[in-house]
């Protein structure tokens, strides 16, 4: 896959306005509620972290989501506590989503960070 800094940077600027504009909904997946009481944290806190990503903590996408719905996601990688932290986001015509956000489970490239391949 080809990835573009550019494009990557572009998504996290558009999903940024359209999650402050709309607010961020975050799916209430079983993985990401029990991810967020172990590290104690609530939503707003999650929602901080993604509003804090960058082109650096970029590691995939943009991709088709799995239901076949129209959008794009773009998955993400930081560090929260000490904690590897896995975020796919989608931003579609319905708004902002985190799909995901939970431990990460395998290890990933960066493609913007000096020093990792």
């Amino acid at each position: 896959m080809v990835h573009c800094k550019k494009g990557v940077v572009e998504f996290l600027k558009r999903f940024k306005t359209n999650a402050t504009k709309s607010d961020l909904v975050f799916l209430p997946r079983q993985k990401n509620i029990d991810f967020l009481i172990m590290l104690g944290m609530f939503f707003y806190n999650a929602k901080e972290i993604i509003f804090s990503l960058t082109e650096l903590d970029y590691f995939a996408g943009p991709s088709v989501d799995d239901d076949g719905s129209q959008g794009e996601i773009y998955e993400f990688a930081t560090k929260v506590f000490g904690n590897d932290v896995y975020i796919k986001l989608k931003l579609s015509d319905t708004g902002a989503k985190c799909i995901s956000f939970h431990e990460l489970i395998h290890p990933v490239s960066f493609p913007f960070k000096k020093g990792d391949k």
